[in-house]
């Protein structure tokens, strides 16, 4: 079993105690709009941390604005989401951009939501105040 933590949309500060939930995780994501590249820094899961360019990351080189992470049952595919619609971006539209994920993880609206109905799953994360940690088996 894996365990991936996701967080984003942190802007520059993470909460001690999402820093420790995180830690414990195998992998993290972070879905875009850090700001404050030092504040990853804190972030230290088992195996892996994935972070992606927001809106607000044009001044961070270092982050791409797509990652892929591979795992054995299906890929997870990250980015912001802005691209995808300003205000909501458009499920059909990340869809659309990668049909072969099995997942879809983005940022940006601030709101939770793990839309399931349909191949690949898409999974907006909030703020750093409320997260999902994802218990994977066979993705």
């Amino acid at each position: 079993m894996i365990k991936i933590g996701i967080l984003s949309d942190t802007h520059g500060v993470i909460h001690p105690g999402i820093v420790g939930l995180m830690n414990n995780c195998d992998i993290v994501i972070h879905a875009g709009d850090i700001i404050n590249e030092n504040s990853l820094k804190q972030i230290n899961p088992k195996q892996k941390f994935i972070a992606v360019k927001g809106n607000n990351d044009i001044h961070i080189d270092t982050l791409n604005e797509v990652e892929v992470l591979e795992l054995p049952g299906g890929n997870i595919v990250i980015e912001h989401g802005h691209m995808h619609g300003h205000f909501e971006p458009s499920h059909d539209s990340l869809r659309e951009a990668y049909p072969e994920a099995k997942a879809i993880i983005y940022g940006h609206t601030h709101k939770q939501v793990i839309d399931n109905k349909e191949l690949p799953w898409v999974v907006i994360q909030v703020l750093q105040v409320k997260f999902v940690i994802m218990v994977l088996r066979d993705v």
